[in-house]
């Protein structure tokens, strides 16, 4: 998990290997086995959202600050993973719709549910609604699926900031109390696997080490 500049050259269809140099080794996620397992899966969603000889555009410093702050002793893996998530996934292009319920178009205000799949979110009484029309499964839609996820009004509003934040200041922001950063944490990673239509085996393996881990 280093940042260098190597350069090469080509020839007979063979890349060899002029020169290189590191910038950045980010030493503290090396100390930390739960940071390389998640700087793992890091780079894993930055290999699917980035193509050789092209540049990378925002999803490089994005990698590089969620580095950057995994190796800090004091760093708040949680929130971290779940941002480089959310942002990640705006990046390619799924950016939800946050600012009035997918149902009845109005402002949404306190406890929303996160429309996985649809990139919006239901207010709680469309919410409702729903269910009355049509029981909703709670075990298989809210727990297995994952397509409706509760949001309280501080993981709605994490999720806001990260989504139109300036690339410098995505991680500028804290969630204090442990329910909100575990909604925005399930949502984040969630909206992520389901716009990228895949699993990453680097995340699994973080799952289960975390299971492991005293202090999970």
């Amino acid at each position: 998990y280093t940042w260098s500049n190597i350069e090469f050259y080509e020839k007979n269809g063979v890349k060899w290997v002029k020169n290189a140099s590191a910038h950045e080794c980010f030493h503290g996620i090396r100390y930390d086995m739960d940071k390389l397992f998640l700087a793992a899966y890091v780079a894993e969603v930055v290999s699917d959202l980035s193509d050789e000889r092209e540049p990378a555009g925002e999803i490089l410093p994005l990698a590089l600050n969620t580095l950057h702050l995994l190796s800090k002793s004091d760093a708040n893996v949680a929130q971290i993973k779940a941002t480089f998530e959310l942002r990640a996934a705006c990046i390619a292009g799924f950016s939800p719709e946050l600012s009035e319920c997918g149902r009845c178009h109005r402002p949404c205000a306190g406890d929303v549910y996160l429309d996985v799949l649809g990139g919006t979110v239901l207010c709680r009484s469309c919410f409702d609604g729903a269910q009355k029309l049509t029981p909703i499964n709670e075990p298989d839609i809210l727990g297995e699926r994952k397509l409706l996820l509760p949001l309280d009004s501080s993981a709605l509003a994490a999720f806001t900031y990260v989504e139109s934040a300036e690339p410098k200041r995505v991680f500028a922001f804290r969630l204090e109390d442990a329910a909100s950063l575990a909604a925005f944490g399930a949502a984040a990673e969630a909206y992520l696997l389901h716009h990228l239509e895949r699993g990453f085996a680097s995340l699994e393996n973080y799952k289960k080490l975390a299971a492991l881990s005293p202090r999970a």
